[in-house]
């Protein structure tokens, strides 16, 4: 029972502490400054003002850095197809300038209210909804990447329409084409980009897009001048620079010394608050994870017993007197592994109904 309670006692307490490291506080010397009666109202201004900058500094200028380099790894795409040809110059900027930059503003603007979602929670000391935010978004931003999708297949006949030549609407598709995975890409990356930081982590960002900026110049002038890929190459390059951002940032969540798994495991509404089980009812998915993990069931398939049909109830005649039944007991559910049997009370399972995956 100590153990239990002991194990029980430090579970709460990794639920009460944020996803990632966070740095101490921030000192009170700005209010200190600001609240100083003392000082003229120039003074204060002038000893809170650095400081003022500074706090805001630290914080800008990684976010100011990855937007630059993102759209510098874009652009010298643009740069290197221009060297192929006047055709190539025009295909490329008419995909990165048009189309492209439609799908960035489109999952940027919804990618920003992971910000505002994770800021509240942030700052509310809810930590665990910091995960479900993030997977939400995720999903969400995933489902709008499909109808943007179709916008890049039927790139070539909207070119046409707008007035373009048949030649530069022709190369435009083939390099929009190869474009189409990195809108599920942007889909990934800003969720991931606004959830650090609403926690004020803005610098791995930073560095991972300063670090790809190198990649992506590396392997486009392979694809472009070395292969020969020609557009295709680009854009195949310049997706694939995109998705290893992505990647990238979230290997560096999921290895942070900081991170707890359980905050994502306490997301698991967001894709199946309930699961039904060939059990007679509904058992919580986390109740069956955490049980196959530990050893406790063999297998999902060897854990569900056969539901027998219900039967018919007794005529009224046998429903009187001391004749009436009452209701059985609720069904004792087994699961059998080859250490040991464990035996689950229906009652003990979370039989909630399930919220709405947007549900607060």
């Amino acid at each position: 029972m100590a153990t239990d309670s002991s194990s029980t006692q430090q579970q709460h307490g990794e639920l009460t502490q944020p996803i990632l490291s966070i740095k101490p506080p921030v000192t009170s010397e700005l209010e200190k400054i600001l609240s100083d009666t003392s000082l003229s109202s120039v003074c204060r201004l002038q000893k809170a003002l650095p400081i003022e900058l500074y706090s805001l500094f630290r914080l800008a200028a990684p976010v100011i850095i990855v937007y630059v380099l993102n759209n510098v790894t874009s652009m010298s795409t643009q740069i290197f197809s221009g060297h192929l040809g006047n055709l190539e110059l025009a295909a490329a900027s008419l995909g990165n300038n048009g189309v492209q930059l439609f799908a960035f503003g489109v999952m940027l603007g919804m990618g920003s209210a992971v910000e505002t979602l994770c800021g509240q929670a942030y700052g509310a000391h809810q930590y665990e909804m910091l995960g479900v935010y993030l997977q939400r978004s995720t999903l969400l931003l995933m489902a709008t990447a499909i109808p943007l999708m179709f916008l890049y297949i039927f790139s070539k006949s909207l070119l046409l329409l707008l007035g373009q030549s048949r030649e530069t609407a022709t190369a435009a598709s083939l390099f929009i084409y190869d474009l189409i995975p990195q809108i599920f890409a942007y889909a990934a990356n800003f969720p991931i980009q606004k959830f650090l930081q609403a926690q004020s982590i803005v610098n791995p960002s930073a560095d991972i897009a300063a670090v790809m900026l190198v990649v992506h110049l590396s392997l486009t002038w392979l694809a472009l001048y070395v292969w020969n890929w020609g557009l295709l190459g680009g854009s195949l390059v310049l997706s694939f620079s995109w998705w290893v951002i992505v990647v990238a940032q979230f290997v560096y969540i999921v290895t942070t010394d900081q991170f707890f798994l359980i905050y994502f495991d306490d997301s698991e509404p967001m894709l199946s608050e309930h699961v039904p089980v060939a059990m007679g009812g509904n058992l919580h998915f986390r109740d069956l994870s955490r049980a196959l993990v530990e050893g406790d069931l063999a297998s999902p398939l060897s854990a569900s017993p056969a539901i027998e049909p219900k039967s018919q109830p007794p005529p009224k005649s046998q429903q009187s007197g001391k004749h009436r039944q009452s209701n059985p007991e609720p069904p004792l559910k087994h699961y059998q592994s080859k250490s040991r049997k464990r035996v689950i009370n229906s009652n003990d399972l979370d039989l909630h109904p399930p919220p709405s995956i947007f549900a607060q």
